[in-house]
């Protein structure tokens, strides 16, 4: 088997649960590097209201270099302000470039500073460091990577903390970077029910992680229903924008001329609204499908999820896993917002694709900076 092909021949599992205690997790080759992105000082980004933007830039990074290596499955994960992807090393100096593009098309156009590094997994190997990956099936038309083995975290530390190491400072190749497929067309989601939360659950180390993981999902089934009912996006919440926003997000990452994209998209908006109902059985079906690839359920070393409930479910959620803390379980971190955002990666228009979704306000962005403080006063 070729190691280019490693992750395209893990099977399958469309159980969470299941997955996250199975064997199914294959180690990750020594010649396949880890690709991490944040926005730096996002935090200050989303004070000023701009967590859509940081959403956005944070995806762009995905659709980049999944374009770049179109015949290479590659697993990825979506964390709010930034993104991690394996690729193999064979196709680091090419991942470089498009990175540097991205980079620098960010900051242009969005004055956003994008941070993006590469680490060798042969460096995590060589300090006893493991990154494991497996596949979650969401559906036909999305297949979610999923990680353990601590690696992650470990390559997002040495792009953050290792002196410029491992960060991108290729010198920029104009037109490297290809955007195809992102898009930001859709409505915030307003919860019905009054609440959209992002959370994020680590495992204390000296604990055993499956079976805290395992209680922890069954806690949130009890209170918020099974993964599979407890979608945070409903069909008849989804509806398309003409707002300029959603537009002009796409011309600036686009390079194209504002007034006529922002044209063209409410266009294309206006004959999809009309194929919702008139259309062929594909376009009747779209939103079924959008929310059928929707991602507000990932495991990548923590357990991160988007819930839509009442502050009712939450608080009661809330104290449960302050219980949990208290233990030393787990450190946890949560915000809450009264909708949520999301944001596409579009592959096949009537097959596959995935749909980012996120709390608004700051999502999984200062979830994760609530977390990470958890730790440090722990150091």
């Amino acid at each position: 088997m070729s190691s280019a092909d490693f992750y395209k021949n893990i099977e399958p599992m469309n159980d969470m649960y299941k997955l996250i205690g199975s064997n199914n997790f294959k180690s990750v080759p020594n010649d396949w590097d880890i690709v991490v992105t944040d926005i730096y000082k996002s935090t200050e980004a989303i004070e000023q209201g701009r967590y859509k933007d940081v959403n956005f830039v944070a995806a762009s990074t995905i659709i980049a270099v999944l374009n770049a290596l179109p015949n290479i499955e590659i697993p990825f994960v979506f964390g709010g302000d930034g993104a991690t992807l394996l690729i193999p090393s064979s196709s680091r100096i090419k991942i470089s470039d498009v990175l540097a593009d991205v980079k620098s098309t960010v900051i242009n156009q969005f004055n956003l500073y994008l941070r993006a590094g590469i680490v060798p997994v042969s460096e995590l190997s060589a300090n006893g460091v493991s990154i494991f990956v497996g596949k979650h099936s969401i559906s036909d038309n999305y297949i979610q990577a999923v990680f353990k083995g601590g690696g992650l975290s470990y390559a997002e530390n040495l792009v953050k903390n290792g002196n410029g190491k491992f960060e991108i400072n290729s010198a920029v190749k104009l037109g490297c970077a290809n955007f195809t497929g992102l898009e930001c067309r859709w409505q915030d989601i307003y919860s019905f029910k009054g609440e959209s939360m992002s959370l994020i659950v680590k495992v204390n180390e000296n604990h055993n992680d499956n079976q805290i993981y395992d209680m922890v999902l069954k806690e949130i089934d009890f209170l918020y229903g099974p993964a599979a009912k407890r979608n945070p996006i409903g069909e008849k919440d989804i509806k398309l924008t003409f707002k300029k926003k959603g537009p002009l997000f796409e011309s600036k990452i686009m390079g194209k001329t504002k007034i006529f994209y922002t044209i063209k998209i409410w266009l294309e908006n206006l004959y999809a609204v009309y194929s919702f109902k008139f259309g062929n059985e594909e376009w009747k079906r779209y939103k079924q499908l959008v929310k059928s690839t929707c991602d507000y359920e990932k495991f990548d070393d923590t357990l991160k999820v988007v819930l839509s409930g009442s502050k009712y479910q939450r608080e009661i959620l809330i104290s449960i896993l302050d219980k949990f803390e208290k233990e030393e379980k787990i450190l946890y971190g949560v915000l809450i917002s009264d909708r949520a955002l999301i944001t596409c990666l579009i592959f096949e228009r009537h097959g596959r694709q995935v749909h980012f979704i996120d709390a608004a306000d700051g999502g999984y962005a200062l979830a994760s900076k609530q977390l990470k403080d958890k730790l440090e006063k722990l150091k």
